[in-house]
């Protein structure tokens, strides 16, 4: 197949769907700035085209990492600004990844009342991939058992080579 262009992955990337939900649920509570869509980008689950179903203990740990946001930036005498609460979701998401559901939880139950910020949202991340990995895996399958992709037109590329394969795929 001809390579070296955006893979497609069928049923979404699971990763990229529970970041921008948890950035969707947290940052308007870090920061009352607004991105900017030209460096940001534009929010791509509202792009979606079907609409991930979340569970309740997802949503719950949504609400409480959005509730702590809100009591952060409550609490910190200076506003944050967009790019450092999108930063400290992103820390969040990458601790998240390198400690695991498990660790995440002994954390969070050691401490009984408010847990930091950063675990909230880790946690909250955690849980909302596993059900955008289910719902990603189940959107692939469908559209296995429905035949897969078609190519149903392309460009001409510079490389007769590219398009040739492109075609007769």
């Amino acid at each position: 197949m001809a390579g070296r262009g955006t893979d497609i992955i069928l049923g979404g990337n699971p990763k990229m769907l529970a970041k921008e939900i948890v950035e969707d649920n947290v940052l308007p509570f870090l920061s009352h700035d607004t991105p900017d869509v030209e460096t940001e980008g534009e929010s791509t689950s509202h792009k979606g085209l079907s609409k991930i179903k979340l569970g309740p203990s997802s949503l719950a740990l949504l609400a409480k990492a959005a509730i702590m946001a809100k009591y952060v930036h409550k609490s910190e005498s200076n506003e944050w600004s967009f790019q450092k609460a999108k930063s400290a979701v992103m820390e969040s998401i990458e601790m998240s990844n390198t400690i695991g559901l498990e660790k995440l939880q002994e954390r969070v139950a050691e401490v009984t009342e408010m847990y930091p910020l950063c675990d909230a949202i880790a946690l909250a991340y955690a849980t909302v991939l596993k059900d955008c990995e289910i719902h990603c895996f189940d959107e692939g399958a469908e559209v296995k058992t429905l035949g897969g992709l078609h190519v149903i037109g392309t460009s001409l590329h510079e490389s007769r080579r590219i398009d040739n394969q492109v075609r007769h795929s």
